[in-house]
């Protein structure tokens, strides 16, 4: 912190920061950032395994027809059929999710207590100017992902026919048994408690460097005070057994001394 005066005549406070003073104070400590960046991801790999629930993923693919007659060929299918079916697939997919599909199928699968957010969670995308619906659903078992899955590929098609008349769907694929856990993801929450250690040790790092206005050396003197050293002053200690040892040093600026103890 050095004091300026600005040009009223007031003074006012003004903190340098050296950038390559920082990193080398960093570097210095890198060993301190290695093991606070090596318990975070620890932690976060343990709160990961221990106490978050992993989750399943299965789904299939749906063709939305706005011709109620689903064993027509795709062929006869005009371009006003086409965009018709497009318009209306946000609707269809809103229905394949809706709350009496879920609970059929559920119901079907012998679920019907899974409905609710911690249970089952049934979410559907829409491919770009495509009449596709993507229906996946999210469970804690993949057994149970899977059986609630087929069971919405049954019982859409005939939500869908009856709500939106003259139209109908198909299913282009079906769900397959899920293998691996969806979520979470392991090694992405492991290195961003890494990531988020390392920054947490640096933070403090600097925070205790920009904080301390303790004078260490010659330099310090000039960079903060503006002070030019004319020389520096061994304060001597007798040492037992042999002689004088040097201890700290005093600095002397402007005719007055400033040091350790002698």
């Amino acid at each position: 912190m050095a004091q300026n005066q600005n040009l009223n005549g007031d003074n006012t406070d003004e903190m340098e920061i050296d950038l390559l003073e920082v990193l080398g104070e960093v570097w210095k400590h890198i060993g301190a950032v290695i093991i606070a960046a090596l318990l975070c991801a620890i932690i976060a790999l343990a709160f990961t395994i221990f106490f978050i629930r992993p989750k399943y993923q299965a789904g299939f693919t749906a063709f939305i027809n706005n011709r109620s007659n689903s064993q027509e060929s795709l062929d006869e299918l005009n371009s006003a059929d086409i965009t018709a079916a497009r318009n209306l697939t946000y609707t269809y997919a809103a229905i394949i999710k809706s709350r009496p599909v879920v609970e059929e199928a559920l119901r079907r699968s012998n679920l019907s207590d899974k409905y609710g957010a911690s249970g089952v969670s049934v979410s559907t995308s829409v491919e770009t100017n495509t009449q596709l619906v993507n229906v996946t659903v999210l469970m804690t078992s993949p057994e149970e992902a899977y059986a609630v899955a087929r069971a919405i590929a049954e019982v859409a098609p005939v939500a869908v026919a009856e709500i939106v008349e003259g139209s109908s769907m198909k299913i282009v694929s079906n769900a397959v048994m899920p293998t691996r856990q969806h979520s979470p993801n392991v090694r992405r929450n492991t290195m961003v408690g890494f990531l988020l250690g390392a920054v947490l040790a640096i933070i403090i790092i600097v925070l205790r460097l920009l904080l301390d206005n303790r004078v260490k050396s010659e330099q310090d003197l000039t960079r903060h005070f503006g002070i030019s050293v004319i020389g520096t002053i061994p304060n001597f200690e007798v040492s037992q057994g042999s002689g004088y040892r040097y201890s700290n040093y005093g600095y002397g600026y402007g005719g007055k001394e400033k040091g350790g103890d002698r």
